[in-house]
This record gives structure tokens, sequence and C-alpha cells, in this order.
């Protein structure tokens, strides 16, 4: 101290007892003593406030906790501390002063804490000696006194909580048995060699409360009294998180000489100024450089570059901006020792400091070929696709997919076979990128193959691919043209169906190439793959252009139609319509028939009354419902005052387009005509019934007259018999020209019983012929279907039959049998003169001239109505007599 101040201080030199040294004390020190010294003149001290005693740290204020031992008063104690833990631990004695070891140094400030101790020691006297557990009760770290024999004497409440013992517990606990047994070694030459003085650190793993094992450091200082050790001071620390820092750097190091060591990528450490530090093996087999010769040296200078300017000038730039913390990723080539350039993902990976500068660069390189190619396929594949499907045609498609196949593969040229019937036919399809082959693709022009032949052949035949690795090695029976492929220099060949949807063969391309190689399954899978989508794509292509071949053909039978024929939209606008259907409408050809109707409307109307006119759209009703038109006849009013009479069909296209087609023919001579025959018809009905009721009204006079003539004159019988039959045949035919007119009145049809038919008519002939005989000699038929008249038809048989006969016996043989499946025949003959050639021809023909005359109605009401059955009537002349032949349609549901 001062030389005024009256309180000596003396320094505790508690570190080493043996060797008490003043070269660390400060100044204003009286005294250094060593422990043991220390205690004995405290002990001595005749006033105890004139001394104060200093010491440093734990050991220090172990010290100081002996000294008030084995001291009746304890002098005043100035501690001399590092941490806060410590401090707090002085607080409650027996330290009357703490002062930090940085506080030490300056003498006034030393002197100032040296006065407090001594002034708190005066004014509160000095504490009796306290235990080791208030010095140090809120420190973490483990503190504990051992004993020389490895026994706990003192300890902080941190042991007890860490350890989950109990004071009672840890009294004179070996610390042997908190550790295991592998560590207890290591432990005992710990304890040895602090109690020969040795300060010493071990790190154990000791069993905590929980039962798990906590690392911990401890920090092992001997404890001497007088100079002899009596125990051992151990502070320790928990250290797990320190531990596993350590660990996960140990892993990092593991991981990164494991990836460093990985033969799939490139691998190597730069400076900031790109000079490459270290380097894997891979790298430097690649490039045929020892790693010796490579580091040390500007990496872009390095021989991965050597190939590209402009690939050095990419890594150089990289580097830098490396350099400046940034992650560089880029795709790359290096060329290895024997010209090999592979393709590369390269990455630049900066190494950051604590001080956020860049230490080094990892730079990392891996290996991207088989990406590279694939990625090349699969351009090839949508080359191949789009430039198939942009081509106008299917011969067109295969040569853009050839083009695109050769241009990109092994092949130096390719063809394309297609299926023809039996045959295979060389399509005049192929790609060769050598003039040199143009030659051969053009001899091959006509070439053609049956199934099972030659390369081609088989592969259409089985539907699979086929490699041939040695052309020259081959046959004939493989290449039927094998001496023309080995003259061109060809050594190998692959042939690969073209399947459609269906999975039959559209196509076979052939591919071949000018050197000898084995089967490639990955170029098979690539064509594979191409020749699916190229299938698809050759199926629509032979639709469309069956499509295109179907909709010229239809365009073809639209124009020639003998119909007029119009295309209508679902919204009754005109799509399309044909020539015919212009000419039938008088439309000029410079004008569409909408135009022309839209340019002066016609009027257009149903006969039927629910048929749909113009005003619904153009038939929109029939693409509305469905509902279909048949045979309705229109009129048609033109604007130029002309009348058509139409027979329209119509009906709907298809199930969602909605769009109809109209079919419509000209019928207006046909109407016209009808017309005109109605009203003949109409005429002739009026005079014959005008010319038959003035006729019997005539012949009724001329009888009366003629009976007057015979009552008042004397007139011959036989001239007036002649009268009188003349007059009977007038009105007979007057009677047949009424059931003429009747019976063309209606063209309603009835199911007849054929047989009883015949025998009805037959017993009313015989009725009025008696003389007349008339046999049925067969009668299977089913029931017919016939005018409701027919009845006239066998009257008119049967007694044209009789009254012709030249016998007065005459006899008439009938017969009834199914003529076919549909048919049933009547025949009805005589033995008689038969019936004139001219008569026949004249029934035949239908016509009756000035020079032709029938003699009767009779035949023509048969031929009428047979007619008007739907049935059929031939007149026969035989050795025998005449035959009449009428075959009539059997009735719906009989068998």
């Amino acid at each position: 101290m001062a030389e005024d101040s009256p309180v000596s201080v003396v320094w505790v030199a508690v570190e080493d007892s043996s060797r008490p040294t003043d070269e660390t004390v400060p100044d204003g020190v009286d005294a250094v003593l060593s422990a043991g010294a220390a205690t004995d003149h405290a002990a001595a001290l005749e006033n105890p406030a004139e001394t104060c005693f200093v010491a440093a740290g734990v050991p220090g204020l172990v010290w100081f906790r002996q000294c008030a031992d084995v001291v009746s008063q304890p002098p005043p104690a100035l501690l001399v501390v590092d941490d806060a833990s410590l401090a707090e631990a002085a607080a409650s004695g027996p330290v009357d002063e703490v002062v930090w070891q940085a506080a030490v140094a300056n003498p006034k400030r030393f002197a100032l804490r040296v006065g407090r101790a001594v002034e708190a020691w005066s004014e509160g006297g000095h504490p009796s000696g306290p235990e080791l557990d208030p010095l140090v009760e809120h420190t973490r770290d483990l503190v504990a006194v051992v004993g020389r024999d490895g026994r706990l004497r003192h300890w902080n409440p941190a042991v007890e909580t860490v350890l989950g013992k109990t004071a009672t517990e840890l009294d004179g606990l070996d610390v042997r048995s908190l550790v295991d047994d592998a560590h207890t070694p290591r432990l005992d030459d710990h304890l040895a060699a602090v109690a020969e003085g040795e300060t010493r650190t071990v790190q154990l793993d000791v069993r905590t409360a929980d039962g798990e094992r906590q690392p911990v450091e401890f920090e092992t200082s001997p404890i001497v009294v007088g100079g002899t050790i009596v125990g051992l001071c151990a502070i320790g620390r928990d250290v797990t998180e320190r531990e596993a820092r350590t660990e996960q750097l140990r892993r990092t190091e593991r991981r990164f000489e494991a990836v460093f060591a990985d033969p799939s990528s490139f691998l190597g450490v730069l400076d900031t100024d790109g000079r490459l530090l270290d380097v894997n093996e891979r790298a430097c087999e690649f490039a045929g450089i020892a790693a010796a010769d490579a580091t040390g040296r500007q990496f872009w200078t390095l021989p991965w570059w050597s190939h590209s300017g402009t690939e050095r000038d990419r890594v150089r730039a990289a580097i830098d901006r490396a350099a400046d913390g940034e992650f560089v990723r880029f795709k790359t080539t290096n060329v290895g020792a024997g010209g090999e350039i592979i393709h590369l993902d390269t990455s630049l990976r900066p190494v950051v400091r604590d001080d956020g500068t860049v230490g080094s660069i990892v730079v990392e390189g891996t290996d991207i070929g088989d990406e590279v190619k694939a990625n090349r396929e699969r351009e090839l594949l949508l080359d191949a696709i789009q430039s198939a499907a942009r081509s106008p045609d299917l011969g067109a498609a295969l040569t853009a997919t050839l083009r695109t196949v050769v241009g990109n593969t092994n092949a130096v040229y390719g063809e394309a076979w297609i299926p023809d019937g039996d045959e295979l036919r060389f399509q005049d399809a192929w790609w060769t990128g050598s003039s040199a082959l143009e030659s051969f693709g053009r001899q091959r022009s006509g070439f053609e193959l049956s199934r099972g032949e030659g390369l081609p052949g088989r592969v259409w035949e089985t539907g699979a691919p086929e490699w041939v690795p040695d052309l020259e090695a081959g046959s004939e029976a493989q290449l039927p043209w094998l001496g023309e492929v080995v003259q061109f220099g060809l050594q190998s060949a692959v042939a690969v169906p073209v399947l459609g949807t269906d999975g039959s063969v559209l196509t076979v391309l052939v591919l071949l190439t000018d050197t000898s190689q084995g089967r490639d399954d990955h170029f098979l899978e690539l064509l594979e793959t191409i020749t699916a989508h190229l299938g698809a794509i050759l199926q629509r292509k032979l639709t469309e252009a069956e499509l295109a071949a179907e909709r010229e053909r239809q365009q073809r039978l639209l124009e020639t139609s003998p119909v007029g024929i119009l295309v209508v939209d679902s919204d009754g606008s005109l799509e399309q319509e044909n020539q015919r259907a212009r000419d039938i409408l008088g439309v000029d050809d410079g004008r569409t028939v909408a135009e022309a109707y839209e340019h002066e409307p016609w009027r257009v109307t149903p006969t039927a009354a629910d048929g749909p006119t113009l005003a619904d759209g153009w038939f929109q009703e029939v693409s509305a419902t469905g509902t279909a038109i048949r045979n309705e006849v229109y009129v048609v009013d033109r604007a130029d005052g002309e009348r058509l009479w139409l027979l329209v069909n119509a009906a709907a296209v298809g199930d969602d387009e909605g769009e109809v087609i109209v079919s419509f023919s000209d019928i207006t001579e046909q109407k016209r005509h009808e017309q005109a025959l109605q009203n003949q018809a109409e005429r002739v009905s009026v005079l014959n019934r005008v010319l038959r009721h003035d006729l019997r009204t005539h012949l009724t006079v001329v009888g009366g007259l003629l009976d007057r003539i015979v009552e008042q004159a004397d007139v011959p019988a036989a001239p007036v018999e002649d009268i009188r039959r003349s007059l009977d045949d007038i009105e007979e035919l007057s009677q047949r020209a009424r059931h003429i007119e009747t019976a063309f009145e209606s063209d309603a049809r009835n199911t007849f019983d054929l047989s009883a038919l015949v025998d009805r008519a037959a017993a009313d002939l015989v009725d009025t012929h008696p003389n007349a005989q008339v046999r049925v000699t067969e009668r299977r038929s089913p029931p017919v279907l016939a005018h409701e008249h027919l009845r006239l038809v066998l009257d008119n048989l049967l007694e044209n039959a009789v009254v012709h006969h030249d016998d007065d016996r005459p006899t008439v043989r009938v017969s009834i049998a199914r003529h076919d499946e549909g048919t049933v025949r009547l025949v009805v003959a005589d033995d008689g003169p038969g019936i004139p050639e001219s008569e026949i021809e004249l029934r035949e023909s239908g016509f009756e001239t000035a020079l032709e005359h029938s003699d009767g109605l009779g035949l023509w009401i048969v031929r009428w109505l047979v007619s008007k059955s739907d049935g059929e009537l031939r007149l026969e002349q035989t050795a025998a007599g005449s035959r009449a032949v009428v075959l009539l349609p059997v009735a719906p549901g009989a068998g």
C-alpha cells in the first residue's frame, strides 16, 4: 500500500505454493505469501484490521474459507474475480470485497478496493467460515471439492441438480461412480495428475438425473494448505452443444470427403483469384492431368477448357461473380484427354467466413450427357411429329419423317414400304443426306414384296421391328437387293412397322447405316416412340384422304344427280346446292338458289296440310324435330309467274349437326298430264253418263216403235228379232260401260278367297248359259289381295270363253295354284277356236286404233282390273284352245 496507508497488503499465492513470486503481483502489495505461510501469518496477527489479504479466483475463495476455519479472527479479505458468478458467490462471505481482474493493474482502483475491504471488515466484523455451497450457489457450472481419496467433500447446488442426488447421497461419494467403467481409467489418471500438483482438463460423460450421458469438461486444480495438497477443486462445464457442433463439423467433413471422392462428379476448390487449390481424382483422370500439375494454376487455363475460348471466358466471369459471394450455375462442356466432349452442369459455390468475406470457392461439375441426349431425342421426336403432321399427304409425311430421323441419327438412308393388297409396295418416300445414295433410292421405284419376303416383308408379317447388324454376312433372303446394298457401302439395317389404331401395319420404315453395329435397343425404343405417334398421324391422313375422296365422289354425285339437291344448315340457311337444283328452279349460273330467292322471293306451298313451308326457314322444322319429309308435293310460284310442282324429300343428317338434305324432282309435266287426264276422265264420265242416258232413252223409244210396227204391219219375224238382238247388245254395251266407270272410280282393294269367288262366278255363268260346263281342276292357293271388283275379271274371262266358243256345249277349265312365294296363278282355259292373234296383241299393247279395234270390252275390263290389282295378265293361244293366265299378289299375312 502507499506509505501513508496504515494497512499492509498480503498477496496469497494460492496457485502454486511451492513458488511464491511477485512477478504477477500488482503494485501496492507489501508481501507475497504462499497459502500455508499466509495462513500462519493471519493466525499470528495481533491486529487483523491492519492487514488485508488478497487472493485470486476460486482457489483464492477456497483459501479464504479454509483460513476462516483455522483462524479465530480472519483478517480483511479482498478476492480478485474474473466472472460475475464468482463475484456473486463471494458476496456472502467470508470475502469483504471483490475486485475485477482488469482493475488490479490500476494502482488507484486496487488501493480503493483494499480500503473498502478493510472498511467492510471493520463495520461488520468478519463472518465465520461459510460452507462452499453459498459461495457458488448461483453458478450453472458444477463446482466440487474432492479429497485426495477421490470422494466428494463440498459441492454447489448445480451438482445436486445435474446428478439428481441429495446432499446425503453425495457426501463422501466416490466420483468414479459418476462415470461409466470405460471412462474410469481416464478419470484415475486425471485425479492422480492433479494430486501431484498439476492443473488438468478432462472431458467425461457424466450420468445425469434422467439417466442420460452428459458430456462435461472438468478443469481440476489441487488445493494446497500449508504446502500440502489437501484436496482437489473441480469446475465442470456442460459441453453438449460444443460436442454437437463438433460432430456436425465432423459429419460435414466426412460428407465433403465422400462427395470429393465421387467418381461421377468433377470437384475442385478455388481461391478467390481462381487458382485451383484442390481437385478430385475423377476430374484429373478425365483431363489426363495430375493433381499436382493442376493445383496452383488459374482454373480457366487448365485442359478442361482448352477446346473453347468462349467456355474459358464464361468460367472466368463465373469465378469473378462467385468471389463476390454469388452462387453461379451454368451448363458447359469439357474436353477429355482423348478429345471426348462431355456436357456438364457446373456450379460455383462461395464459402463465406464468419466475417462475411469469401474464403474459397467450391466448383462442381455433374455429367448431364444422358439429359442432353434425352433432350435431343425429345426434340427429334417433336420435329418428326410436327413435320409429319404439317405434310399435305401420306407420301410427304413419310418423307418428312425419314428426313428427320436420318438427319439426326446414325442412319444414312431411309425408305418406306406401303401394303397394297397382298403385296408390299415400295413407296416413293425415301431420304438420304448422301448424294451417292440418291441413285440407290431412285432405283427402288417399282419394287414389290410379298408377305414375309425380305426384311420389310417379314416386319409387315410379324408387326415387330427387326435388326440386321451385318448386311455383308446376310443373304438374299434377308434383303432381296443385297448386292446393291453392299455395293453402296451400307452395313446394317433396321426395319420398324408403323401401326394403325386397329393394330394393322400402315407402313414399314427401313433405315440403313454405313457402319456395322449390333442391336441398339435404345435406338429401337426411340424409333418405336416415333412410329407410335406417326401411326396416329398416318391414320388421320389416310382417313382425311378417304374423306376427301368421299367428298369428291359425293360432289360428283351431287352434280350429276338427276334430282335437285339442297343442303340446309340448322339455322335454315342454304349451305350447298347442285346444278340440277338451279336448273329446276330456273336460277342463272351466276347466282345461287338462296341469292335468287332473296332477290325475288317465291311462294312455296306444300300440298299437304301439315307440310313445312319456307317461312319455317328452309325446312328448319325437319332439323329441329328429326321428322323426315317423304314424297311431299310442293307448289312453287316463281316471281315470273311460272308454277312448278316439286316432289320433295328431306331428312336430317347425323345426330348433332342439324343439317338437312333436301332432294326434289320436277313433276310439273306429270302434274299437268295428270290434270289433263283428270279433265279428260271427267269429260268422258260426263259424256258416258249422258250417252248412256240418251242411249237408253232412244233404245226405249226404238223398242216401242218396233213393237207398234209389228202390231200394225205384217213384218217378217227374222228382221224384227235381229233388230231386237242389236238393241239388247247396245243395252249390254251400255251396262258394261257403266261397270267400267264404276270400277275405275275406286282404287280400293280387298282380300279374296279365289276358290270361293270362282265357284260363285261359275254358278252364275251356268245359270246364264245352261249348256256350258265349268270345271275347276285345281284349288291350292292362299287368299289374294286385289281390286274390289275382281269378280268382273272372272265374269268376263268365263263369259268370253263361252260366247266365243264354236260348240253348242262349251267347256271351260279353271285352275288356282300358287305361282311363287308372293303370287297366285289363276288360269281360265277353253277348247274353242281361241283368241285371234290380233286380239292378243291389241290387249298387250293397250291401244285401240282405227285399224285395230276390239270386238268387245270384256278383255279390256280384265286387263285394267288386273293392272289395278298389281297383277299380271297373259293371253296365250294353244293347240287345244286359248288360255288366260292371271297372276295376283298373295294377301299380307297369308301363309
